[in-house]
């Protein structure tokens, strides 16, 4: 019998995030440290849980009006408004009133959809990513069947950013191409654009008439709350106006990577109400409708003040962990290796981006330290207890005698 399957062989599953996580997770070794998935930990290194919202899942729960009823297609509309007014602080409400926001299933999903959106459209745009970028947009990519390229980020070995190049680069895309751009905490560079290159930025999009995504799954993690947005609000203010869509997640900043909530806002220069029917469309024939559960706890700690301070609070301390542990494994790589990884303390956010050869990162995980593509850390999983054993590893795989 003819296996109707068999064209699937050929499809393999290349996620280099995911497939380091699972060997990290299949690893029974004593010596065992996991600096893979992002996700944001304790001192322990156990998985954060936010009071905040725990707190607020308890006002959920004991709510007398609490429902399970369905959601529409485009979600919570009071979820979408709150998180809406985090992405852009001290906007007028002319300019909000410019956006549209859906429910989704985290940032991947507002991506996701973005993505199913333009491939069904007439004409055939290229996707411009950076270089590096975050390997799941291929995956999307590829399911849609649209077309990309990358754009220059980091100068080949300097690991700082190259925004001339980058820009040179965007300067030759074709009318309407899309960029999707990484707001903070880059994954997995940690390399940041500045404002002034955020401005440089803006200009070849209005001139290239480029339609942008912004991808915002690190608020608050990279430089702080505010500051963080400073893109989205650039963007929407800017005049001319741009088409502008942003991708927004509460996986990390709230600790619900299995709640899956996040929101996909955009502002088009066309009709807005045509967008959002295709994408309630999408919507419909892909999941019918978003749970209604995770957006009603994010919706309480955002429109509840005493929680909404708290969680801020939790969110800070956690950012202050991850400068606190860049500044200590910047210090021992300096001690040990001198400047060779002394670009690590420019980045910002939750990796660590060594950037070093695939060789490199599979002898470690011969030793049982699981970094991801390049050796990206995941900076939270570090702690006082494996630090020496991860600068140990990497001296080793250098054929470094430890002194």
């Amino acid at each position: 019998m003819t296996n109707i399957y068999d064209s699937l062989k050929n499809k393999s599953f290349e996620d280099p995030n995911i497939n380091c996580a699972i060997a990290a997770r299949a690893d029974t070794s004593d010596d065992k440290i996991d600096l893979s998935l992002g996700t944001l930990c304790d001192k322990d290194g156990k998985f954060y849980m936010f009071e905040s919202v725990k707190k607020a899942e308890q006002l959920v729960i004991n709510d007398d009006n609490r429902t399970e009823d369905y959601l529409f297609m485009s979600g919570d509309e009071e979820f979408c408004l709150a998180a809406r007014s985090i992405l852009f602080p001290g906007a007028q409400s002319e300019e909000l009133s410019q956006l549209v926001s859906l429910q989704t299933f985290g940032s991947t999903g507002a991506i996701a959809l973005f993505l199913q959106l333009f491939s069904e459209l007439d004409y055939n745009p290229t996707v411009y990513l950076s270089d590096p970028t975050w390997c799941n947009y291929y995956g999307m990519l590829e399911n849609v069947g649209l077309k990309y390229t990358h754009h220059p980020y980091i100068i080949k070995g300097e690991n700082r950013l190259d925004i001339d190049s980058m820009i040179s680069c965007l300067s030759k895309a074709n009318l309407f191409d899309i960029l999707i751009l990484q707001v903070c905490s880059h994954n997995p560079s940690g390399l940041d654009l500045s404002e002034e290159d955020w401005a440089k930025v803006l200009e070849v999009v209005q001139q290239r008439k480029l339609i942008v995504l912004l991808d915002i799954p690190y608020q608050g993690l990279s430089k702080d709350f505010i500051t963080d947005v400073y893109p989205c609000m650039l963007f929407l203010k800017a005049r001319p106006a741009v088409e502008l869509f942003v991708a927004q997640s509460f996986s990390k900043i709230m600790g619900l990577c299995s709640g899956r909530i996040g929101c996909l806002h955009f502002r088009t220069l066309s009709n807005s109400n045509h967008l959002k029917i295709a994408l309630t469309r999408i919507i419909r024939a892909t999941y019918s409708t978003p749970p209604r559960h995770y957006a009603s706890l994010v919706k309480r700690v955002l429109t509840t003040p005493d929680l909404k301070k708290e969680w801020l609070e939790e969110l800070t301390m956690l950012a202050n962990g991850l400068k606190k542990a860049r500044a200590e494994l910047c210090n021992k790589m300096v001690n040990e290796f001198g400047d060779r990884w002394s670009f690590v303390a420019k980045q910002s956010g939750m990796y660590a981006y060594l950037n070093i050869e695939d060789e490199l990162v599979k002898k470690m995980r011969d030793m049982h330290i699981y970094t991801s593509f390049r050796g990206r850390i995941v900076l939270s999983r570090i702690n006082e207890r494996n630090i020496d054993r991860l600068i140990y590893s990497l001296k080793s795989c250098l054929g470094i005698e430890m002194i």
